[in-house]
């Protein structure tokens, strides 16, 4: 009889070995007091702790997510990569007021977002809708900042909890209103994004020697390098374009009405080249409608396309009848030369 009754009793007490730990991969998965360690959950005394969860390495070593990377006037950083624990910081010191223009496009899935700070200023938390120093896109992320004085940061952060792979893209100058306004020396250059919101109707110049357009460009279409040129090509409800060639900074300009109230939708085709060097290998083509008066931003769309030939649609809803003025430019760096069709569907 006692030696049933210490198995009762044994039985009832706790184990003397503890059952083994719940499998993770991120605290999340574990109770408010524990931790992912190892991929185990585990008891802490030190609060609440959100794991980084796997290990994310820069593999570019050039300082920009240590003590920042110091860029000239105009500059395009390619094949860049950014951990959601250490954000790229991007350092430029100003000797008069100017005008700055940026931009990041990801290899795939969301682009990052983009801070412009001052040189002592933390980085938010998050990039919020009045704030018009942050942004934050799909592919392609543009920031325009009408007014800077002095020293400033250009801040990276990456789009989710895995290294991005992107794109960055910087201008500094004067603004400008069109393009008599930057002299000969220089042209009116006009920040591009994903919604009206995103970008002013103000440009910037920039000296042509730095923007340089591949000659195989803009020798077959009518379009224009300038809005303030762009011929008529009548209603854009029938306009159809064939086999338009477009480079790295080439801007595709055309004066058009729209005859009729409502949505407008196009098909674009696009056969690319081959990616060059360090190069994104998809090309990000935008399409912006502009109005004819003061070039104020109406609608926007940004379409990717993989390298290779790809058919897409393009939609801009419930426009007003008018004129406009259409841009057409491939946002991306890629040095081979690509076509664009524009047709009815």
């Amino acid at each position: 009889m006692r030696w049933l009754v210490l198995i009762t009793f044994s039985a009832c007490a706790a184990p003397l070995v503890e059952a083994e730990r719940k499998h993770c991969l991120y605290s999340l998965e574990c109770e408010q007091s524990e931790r992912c360690i190892q991929q185990r959950c585990v008891q802490t005394d030190a609060g609440r702790s959100i794991d980084a969860g796997p290990p994310c390495e820069d593999p570019d070593g050039d300082g920009a997510n240590n003590e920042g990377l110091v860029i000239q006037n105009e500059e395009t950083q390619l094949s860049r990569n950014v951990c959601p624990q250490t954000p790229d910081l991007y350092i430029k010191q100003l000797t008069t007021t100017a005008q700055i223009q940026s931009w990041a496009l990801a290899e795939s899935g969301p682009a990052p977002a983009l801070f412009l700070l001052e040189s002592d200023e933390e980085i938010p938390e998050s990039c919020e809708a009045n704030n018009g120093r942050c942004a934050q896109g799909g592919r392609l992320t543009g920031l325009n900042i009408d007014r800077v004085d002095d020293r400033f940061n250009i801040a990276v952060i990456a789009p989710e909890e895995v290294r991005c792979t992107y794109e960055f893209g910087v201008r500094v100058g004067r603004p400008c209103e069109r393009q008599s306004d930057c002299g000969t020396s220089a042209r009116c250059v006009r920040g591009v994004a994903e919604r009206p919101d995103q970008v002013g109707s103000a440009g910037i110049c920039v000296f042509s020697r730095d923007v340089s357009v591949s000659p195989d460009c803009d020798r077959n279409d009518r379009s224009s390098e300038h809005p303030e040129s762009a011929q008529d090509s009548g209603d854009l409800d029938q306009l159809e374009l064939q086999q338009v060639p477009l480079c790295q900074h080439d801007n595709d300009w055309y004066a058009v009405t729209i005859e009729r109230s409502g949505n407008l939708t196009k098909e674009v085709q696009l056969v690319s080249t081959p990616a060059g060097d360090r190069e994104l290998s998809g090309i990000s083509l935008f399409f912006g409608l502009y109005s004819a008066v003061d070039l104020r931003p109406i609608r926007f769309a940004v379409l990717y396309f993989a390298s290779g030939a790809q058919n897409q649609s393009l939609t801009f809803t419930n426009v007003s009848a008018g004129d406009y003025k259409l841009r057409v430019t491939q946002i991306n760096t890629r040095q081979n030369v690509s076509t664009y069709s524009l047709v009815n569907p």
